[in-house]
């Protein structure tokens, strides 16, 4: 077994060798940042190895577990376990393969982690300042890109924390979603230096996150058809 580098390889450890370590696995690999065998441009391309059971997506834990699989460059990107996750729903991913352990993700086991490792309670807060520098940035953004439907804005801060509150942009959107959540990421850290932006990608058939259901309650800043800044 390998020495492990970070936390999410810690508990990857236990639970190879502990089954009821699992779940602290899970958690820490959809909260970690994951290395990703392939590139991350106008799409999210991510590439396939084979393996004695199939052909999956790769991904890593640590650069020491890349590189055990390659001596080589590879093309890699970085992103945390949810949002790839939440990006490539019915993939299979392998886990450090050529490492020992070694572990093998099924859409099934993914669906379940995603469904039972939600992210902490929140607290809607109503803010002192609107953002409207950041809100007018985005309509322009958004003007130019037509997979996106509509976009809503909410703070919210861990129960009884304020000094934790962060901007959430709700967006419902097609086609390249890590894309355009880069491109928010990017406008909101000129508009918003100061003050944490987290972007979540709702569906309207399907909102069983408590935050997801409360952004789709709030009055969009922008539709499709028109901006509201």
């Amino acid at each position: 077994m390998f020495a492990s580098e970070n936390e999410l390889e810690r508990t990857m450890l236990c639970a190879a060798s502990d089954s009821s370590a699992a779940r602290d696995f899970y958690r820490c690999l959809l909260e970690s940042e994951l290395i990703v065998l392939g590139t991350r441009g106008e799409r999210l391309a991510i590439d396939v190895v084979k393996s004695g059971a199939g052909f999956f997506h790769t991904i890593f834990t640590s650069p020491a577990r890349l590189t055990t699989f390659s001596s080589e460059v590879l093309s890699t990107f970085s992103i945390k376990g949810r949002a790839l996750f939440e990006a490539t729903g019915g993939a299979r991913f392998i886990v450090n393969p050529r490492s020992s352990p070694a572990k093998i993700l099924n859409p099934d086991e993914i669906a379940w982690c995603l469904e039972n490792f939600r992210p902490a309670a929140f607290s809607v807060l109503k803010p002192e300042i609107y953002p409207a520098r950041l809100v007018k940035a985005l309509c322009v953004l958004f003007m130019n890109r037509s997979q996106l439907q509509s976009a809503r804005l909410t703070y919210v801060a861990p129960p009884g924390k304020e000094d934790g509150a962060r901007i959430v942009i709700g967006i419902e959107a097609d086609g390249d979603i890590p894309r355009l959540v880069e491109e928010i990421f990017t406008a909101a850290a000129v508009t918003e230096p100061d003050f944490p932006v987290d972007v979540a990608s709702l569906d309207t058939n399907i909102a069983n996150h408590p935050l997801h259901k409360h952004l789709l309650t709030v009055e969009p800043f922008y539709r499709r058809e028109a901006c509201y800044a």
